[in-house]
């Protein structure tokens, strides 16, 4: 099942398939920062939260640093107050970075 969209509205988070058709909802647990190819992630202060399509989180990182985009199976961070970047992939293992 792949997953299409994400959706925030009111407490609720929702995830839909390529179809239009809910796959799952949880409560709210932070910003939605962006939808990758089959993982999307949240942001709650300084703690980044990768969930699959059924809302089930993958994993937790402590982040202090602004989430630039989510593509694919990549999550792009800047690093720090440089113009860097690191990426991660939905198990927020860092696969590399560039300065």
């Amino acid at each position: 099942m792949a997953l299409s969209r994400v959706e925030q509205q009111g407490s609720m988070t929702r995830t839909f398939d390529e179809k239009g058709k809910m796959i799952a909802r949880m409560s709210n647990s932070g910003e939605l920062c962006g939808v990758g190819s089959d993982f999307f992630v949240l942001q709650q202060g300084n703690v980044l939260k990768t969930f699959d399509e059924k809302c089930k989180i993958i994993k937790t990182m402590s982040n202090g640093n602004k989430i630039l985009s989510v593509a694919g199976q990549t999550i792009t961070i800047k690093n720090g107050n440089s113009n860097g970047q690191m990426f991660y992939d939905k198990n927020l293992k860092k696969t590399g970075s560039r300065s």
